[in-house]
């Protein structure tokens, strides 16, 4: 889906230290999730640049916000031009925490 919209470069932050180093293949992904790990490698082999992070919870509020978001969209959305003002302050925050760390 991104291809279609042109994206070629994509940074994936996660606040969980075993999925970061999973998919950078630092270590072995946990069997109950091994193949979705190889899902997401396999993917991400699409994209022109791919940066993987890891990031601590409080630093993450805005991925924490759009997952728990998304739980309730019944289609896809997306925004191209502004932001939901909840995507700002989260964004905001996540900012400021990565500042004062």
């Amino acid at each position: 889906m991104l291809g279609t919209l042109g994206v070629q470069d994509v940074v994936l932050e996660s606040d969980s230290k075993i999925i970061v180093d999973a998919l950078i293949g630092t270590s072995e992904a946990p069997v109950a999730i091994d193949n979705i790990i190889g899902g997401i490698r396999a993917k991400l082999k699409d994209f022109r640049c791919v940066e993987i992070s890891h990031v601590k919870w409080d630093g993450n509020r805005l991925a924490h916000l759009l997952a728990q978001y998304a739980k309730y969209l019944d289609s896809y959305q997306t925004w191209m031009v502004e932001n939901p003002n909840m995507v700002e302050s989260a964004l905001t925050h996540d900012v400021l925490c990565l500042s004062s760390s």
